[in-house]
């Protein structure tokens, strides 16, 4: 624009009349890197958001089974030092939540039977809770509203004298409460008999909830291996870590580890 001077001695700015304004946007070149770097940004994120991801649902876990064995520590405190035993949870070391039918069968019973239901009809814990589900577990499991599996102790669920598990050390590697990874719910409602077979899944279908790479002594050395989180009889909540199903189908090796 510039201003010129009427007949008047008035001045009129003209338009269109020597403007330097130009805008010019991003080029291709200039857009190509933008996204070039936000992608190896993400590429560089991704991996260490999951690992944080796996790292807190693993520590969640580990947190549900301190709380159920806290549970049942006043259980047994409340029972002669006598936690539930196989005939009180119904025979079973794998059952659906408290309530729970079998989808896919209209005539079976509400469940009634398992630890679940023990410690929560006693209100040791809300019969309901989210503490028996591992945010690691399969989705599968998941939807038995129950992905814990537990011991089966006989002679009345006593573990002192007269009993497998006398002493810490008897304890220390006996499973009491853990992650699931290969059997499925018994029949709900029902008590299993000791002619009836607990189900369970093929070695090469198990479902081990949590990553773990250690140094494998046989085999093939830094291979993947699973791990479970495990309460311990003794008290303590620690892991056991599985390496990769060998070929045929036969069980994977297992390794307890204590106060990972």
């Amino acid at each position: 624009m510039r201003r010129t001077a009427d007949t008047r001695g008035e001045h009129k700015v003209e338009p269109g009349a020597g403007c330097a304004c130009t805008c010019t946007g991003f080029t291709l070149i200039e857009l190509l890197v933008v996204i070039g770097i936000i992608a190896v940004l993400i590429g560089i994120l991704m991996p260490a958001l999951s690992k944080a991801r796996q790292q807190a649902q693993f520590t969640a876990c580990k947190s549900n089974l301190r709380q159920i064995g806290n549970a049942l520590r006043m259980y047994a405190n409340d029972h002669k030092d006598h936690y539930p035993d196989s005939y009180t949870i119904g025979g079973s070391i794998y059952r659906r939540g408290p309530g729970e039918v079998n989808p896919s069968d209209p005539t079976s019973r509400p469940e009634v039977y398992g630890v679940q239901c023990v410690l929560g009809d006693l209100k040791y814990l809300p019969l309901h809770t989210d503490v028996w589900i591992c945010p690691s577990a399969g989705e599968q499991f998941k939807g038995y509203k129950n992905t814990y599996v537990a011991l089966l102790i006989t002679g009345g669920g006593a573990i002192d004298k007269g009993s497998g598990f006398r002493g810490k050390e008897a304890q220390r590697d006996v499973f009491f409460v853990y992650d699931n990874f290969s059997s499925l719910p018994f029949l709900t409602g029902f008590r299993r008999g000791t002619s009836d077979m607990q189900p369970q899944l093929p070695s090469n279908q198990w479902l081990i909830p949590h990553a773990y790479r250690v140094k494998v002594q046989s085999g093939t050395t830094g291979a993947r291996r699973g791990a479970i989180n495990v309460l311990f009889l003794d008290g303590s909540v620690g892991i056991a870590v599985y390496g990769n199903p060998p070929t045929g189908g036969a069980t994977p090796s297992m390794t307890p580890l204590h106060g990972e």
